[in-house]
């Protein structure tokens, strides 16, 4: 019996899921109703509703951070300010540089393109610096901290946008004739295609491998000193592609972008 006790709690998720656990029973014992779940206009309503559907956002950023964090031992610290600037690069495309519209000026489908293409290209930018560079990416990313939020604030001459369309509230809020929040669905299937590619891919064993000991990977890959930096970068633009569509459940309710609404978030 102990040492099936000392085997469960030497389990690296033991502490985690205790603390989740205790979590909840506080919660349960201060609210009794915290577990309750309703449906009220075709949408689920709950304290874990509420809960879910709020860190949906921060899944798709923990998701990416999880892969640079594997690939080069460091952390992006520009996450905010890098959802930030795609939200109002995607928002000034759909008003057609208007800060309100009643319906879109360009197609939907351009806006979330146009955001993922800067996300990426400010990944490129992170990843040369990061792995061709050899800057600690921390300090490499401090760069785009200290400016993604003013550069946003450009796009946007410093102005709330305003994009009241249905269909652009979709996929902050739920797919019609379905109760679950569909940014908790998009968390889901980015989490689900991440263990894909890390588990199903030679670039995944890639990621994973790279930084832990770099002259293994090297014999064990098959691959040259001078391919190990193209991976890190990889790695880079993966992450903050995946910051982009971050932004979605960004200010849901009102179905609008601020260009510093991402204040508090470079820590996440």
């Amino acid at each position: 019996m102990n040492k099936t006790l000392k085997n469960i709690i030497s389990k690296r998720l033991f502490l985690p899921i205790f603390c989740l656990i205790l979590v909840l029973l506080i919660n349960l014992i201060t609210r009794p109703d915290f577990f309750s779940i309703e449906i009220r206009d075709g949408v689920l309503y709950g304290f874990l509703i509420d809960i879910i559907n709020r860190a949906s956002e921060l899944v798709i950023l923990a998701v990416g951070m999880t892969l640079v964090v594997s690939a080069s031992a460091g952390t992006d610290i520009s996450v905010g300010a890098i959802m930030a600037v795609s939200a109002a690069v995607c928002c000034n495309v759909l008003t057609g540089g208007e800060r309100a519209a009643t319906e879109y000026a360009s197609p939907l489908i351009l806006g979330f393109l146009a955001a993922v293409l800067v996300g990426t290209l400010i990944g490129c930018f992170n990843g040369v610096l990061v792995a061709k560079l050899n800057i600690q990416p921390m300090v490499a990313t401090l760069i785009m901290f200290t400016a993604g939020r003013g550069i946003a604030q450009l796009i946007t001459d410093g102005q709330i946008t305003y994009v009241r369309v249905d269909s652009y509230k979709t996929l902050g809020s739920s797919f019609p004739g379905f109760p679950v929040p569909a940014p908790f669905i998009v968390s889901i299937l980015v989490v689900a295609a991440t263990a894909l590619l890390l588990n199903k891919t030679a670039l995944g064993m890639y990621i994973q491998s790279v930084d832990i000991n770099k002259t293994t990977t090297l014999y064990a890959m098959h691959v040259s000193s001078d391919q190990i930096p193209v991976y890190k970068a990889i790695v880079v633009v993966i992450i903050v592609t995946l910051q982009s569509p971050g932004f979605a459940r960004m200010r849901k309710a009102l179905a609008q972008k601020k260009a510093d609404a991402a204040e508090g978030k470079e820590a996440a």
